[in-house]
């Protein structure tokens, strides 16, 4: 027979689902952050060390990366943690971080690969 339900333990039940859920959530999130900032390491690393070869090439493709490298990789965002902590937005700026390292990388490889192929073709019809 099962024990009976009392108020104590119908009152703790519900909270320690959601909380262990949340935990889950958390940290899938932080490696899914984690991962991003390792992919964009990686590939804006491979840009820097390639940037000879794409740079000269006068077209949309080569003005966005250098921008994207320029601008997005030399920012100081720790005022957004603190501000976030003090709004309770902490769980909002991880949802948000996660998602636009993922963004950055991806967009980055992307333009990085085109510009390399159309340095290769370039090089290749000299």
């Amino acid at each position: 027979m099962p024990p009976p339900v009392t108020s104590k333990t119908s009152a703790c039940a519900p909270s320690s689902v959601p909380s262990a859920a949340g935990t889950g959530s958390a940290w899938a999130l932080g490696a899914l952050f984690a991962f991003g900032g390792l992919a964009s390491f990686a590939v804006v690393t491979y840009a820097e060390k390639t940037e000879e070869r794409w740079k000269p090439l006068d077209i949309w493709q080569s003005r966005l990366l250098a921008t994207m490298l320029a601008t997005l990789t030399t920012r100081d965002t720790s005022i957004l943690v603190l501000l976030a902590a003090v709004t309770g937005l902490l769980t909002e700026l991880l949802i948000g971080a996660a998602l636009g390292a993922q963004v950055f990388w991806f967009t980055a490889l992307m333009l990085l690969a085109d510009l390399l192929h159309r340095a290769e073709q370039a090089a290749s019809a000299r």
